[in-house]
């Protein structure tokens, strides 16, 4: 379980494309990384001057829980990050869900390639 002493919070959010979504953290104020939803992958990139959270995991290999403002992401491994977020961060955050969790983009693109 990852543990930590200072509040980590998701404070703003951009949509560089239709397929990616990045969410900008926090630390008491000064950033200290994204999360990055590309298409059905997560990417982790939190360091707060030293490394915290970093790794890519597909979408359907973690688990979501949204209680209280807290928001905590469980992987596969079982490590566990918590943030506080609002409730359109939430909201942004299962649109994208629900558009690319159920995708296998490897084959999309093998469909789109081969296609007559």
């Amino acid at each position: 379980m990852l543990m930590h002493t200072k509040i980590l919070e998701i404070k703003s959010y951009e949509i560089p494309d239709p397929r990616h979504l990045k969410f900008y953290v926090e630390n008491s104020n000064e950033k200290c990384g994204s999360i990055d939803f590309i298409a059905d992958k997560i990417n982790f990139n939190i360091s707060c001057k030293r490394p915290l959270f970093k790794g890519m995991e597909p979408i359907k290999n973690i688990k979501f829980h949204y209680q209280n403002q807290q928001l905590v992401f469980t992987l596969s491994n079982k490590k566990a990050l918590s943030l506080k977020c609002s409730v359109q961060v939430l909201e942004q955050m299962n649109a994208h869900i629900e558009r690319f969790s159920n995708t296998d983009t490897n084959q999309q693109l093998k469909d789109s390639f081969f296609k007559d």
